[in-house]
């Protein structure tokens, strides 16, 4: 499910008539079923032609405590509707560099609830620019996390 967190401004810059251009916030939920090898994706609506991606937050939410989750996580740009995790982590291009395997992605595990930001300042051009997250689980325990993109 992806939502607006703070609907403000316009999306995309305006080149014929430069105007203060405020950021967003669109923040993706994503829940990875129990069992290795599950995965959950979702994607943002269609955004416009031209952004700036400022950053990016991942949190992720473990359940009770203790216990370690972890798996894979994949975060893409691109343009049409994805119609699978799969085809959005092979299809789409990778936002963040890291590379874990034979998809663009980062291995992670966490023993509490994790944060990690990515400082990006980035400029997109691209048509229907969409942002997109895949999550694959690794440990026998589910677990849920929020990504959210800062853009202008």
């Amino acid at each position: 499910m992806a939502k607006v967190v703070t609907p403000r401004g316009p999306v995309a810059l305006e080149a014929a008539r430069p105007a203060p251009v405020q950021s967003r916030v669109i923040a993706l939920e994503l829940h990875a079923p129990a069992g290795p090898g599950n995965s959950d994706f979702c994607y943002t609506p269609q955004m416009g032609n031209r952004l700036w991606l400022y950053g990016i937050d991942v949190w992720v939410y473990c359940g009770e405590h203790p216990s370690v989750v972890g798996g894979f996580f994949y975060l893409m740009f691109g343009s049409g509707i994805p119609r699978s995790g799969d085809f959005m982590a092979t299809q789409w291009s990778n936002i963040v560099p890291l590379h874990c395997g034979l998809k663009p992605g980062f291995r992670w595990f966490a023993c509490d609830e994790f944060h990690r930001h990515f400082s990006m300042a980035k400029l997109f051009t691209t048509n229907e620019l969409r942002f997109g997250v895949t999550i694959e689980n690794g440990f026998p325990k589910a677990w849920e996390c929020t990504v959210a993109f800062e853009i202008s």
